[in-house]
């Protein structure tokens, strides 16, 4: 298995020995961005270092675990509470977790009594259970709601060393359980949706990266005022979610944040990152219809500078070999842009 570091632009491939269940499919979450946008950090800090938690005692054989599960539950019960371990790996319920989620879910079947009593209990990166469990299953995520809701409610507010909150690690790693937060704790999130992490990324942020349209649709719905005020927050790189979503070619998010939130989308559309890079100019390079659809709706505001002439200018250029511009994207352009801007690109582009 292998993972990405990102560090000044350039990506790095690190191999790690790793010993993770339903997780293991999603540690290169980087894949979504263009090697060229990747931001310094973007997966730095990002993840829980699980290095630590290979040498869990759920490395043992699986079978012969269940088995004691099944025979011997009232010796197990403090086992899985124990809190002892010296390198401050967390409990041995919250160590199944990373290491053998499928066995951790047959210990909140059987013991989930016992596992309330220990959702607070910390790892060393801060985290708790439910936390934990939002990073590695989606199924003990969503037991886990179902069994103790009114337990996790004043936790969901509780945030980890890297200022993370549950809610932030679904919306990185499960996105039916957002959505099940959504419908479960929709006044607790109303309270922390505009949270950021210790990166300054907003959860409306990571959904647009990870997560699919309808996600992001139910969050802008279910809280309206909280999306729009998320939708401008910077990182600490100088991205806000719409730059993000423009990069993710796995999801239409960018046309949803359009159509939901057309006049604050407006506001920020000349915006320019370190790089002067804006929305247009990323569209034009990563998204190509996006970039239509940014033109289309809003051509009379669009600042025309070189970068942004630019980008268009190899947009046109490339379009020849893409398919994605018809004859009718195509009039519709040229109705949008600025004569000038036309004469430019194709005096020095086409």
């Amino acid at each position: 298995m292998t993972r990405r570091i990102i560090k000044s632009n350039i990506v790095e491939l690190k191999k790690e020995s790793i010993f993770v269940g339903d997780m293991s499919h999603n540690i290169c979450r980087d894949d979504l961005i263009p090697k060229k946008y990747i931001t310094p950090g973007i997966n730095e800090k990002t993840f829980v270092n699980l290095k630590s938690f290979v040498d869990s005692p759920c490395k043992t054989n699986v079978e012969m675990a269940l088995k004691l599960i099944e025979n011997g539950p009232q010796k197990l019960k403090p086992i899985i509470q124990d809190d002892t371990d010296d390198i401050g790996n967390g409990n041995n319920f919250m160590k199944l977790c990373f290491s053998a989620p499928h066995i951790a879910l047959n210990h909140l079947e059987k013991f989930p009594k016992e596992i309330e009593t220990i959702l607070t209990q910390e790892n060393n990166c801060g985290q708790n259970v439910f936390e934990v469990a939002c990073v590695t299953c989606p199924a003990i995520s969503k037991k886990m709601i179902k069994l103790y809701p009114d337990t996790l409610r004043p936790i969901l507010s509780h945030k980890d060393k890297n200022a993370r909150n549950a809610f932030l690690n679904a919306c990185m790693w499960q996105p039916e359980v957002v959505t099940l937060m959504c419908k479960k704790f929709p006044e607790e999130l109303e309270k922390i949706i505009t949270h950021e992490d210790v990166d300054g990324r907003n959860a409306l942020i990571y959904i647009c990266l990870f997560c699919p349209t309808n996600v992001l649709t139910t969050v802008i719905n279910q809280f309206p005022n909280e999306a729009r005020l998320s939708l401008d927050q910077l990182d600490t790189f100088g991205w806000n979610a719409f730059l993000y979503a423009l990069t993710n070619k796995k999801t239409n998010s960018a046309k949803c944040l359009v159509e939901c939130c057309k006049d604050k989308i407006a506001s920020m559309i000349n915006y320019e990152d370190k790089n002067s890079e804006t929305a247009l100019s990323i569209a034009c390079d990563v998204t190509p219809p996006m970039a239509v659809q940014i033109i289309l709706n809003f051509s009379d505001i669009i600042s025309w500078h070189k970068k942004n002439v630019t980008a268009l200018g190899n947009l046109f250029n490339n379009s020849q070999n893409d398919t994605f511009m018809g004859a009718t994207e195509l009039d519709a352009l040229f109705f949008n842009i600025p004569p000038h801007v036309l004469f430019d690109i194709s005096t020095n582009y086409i």
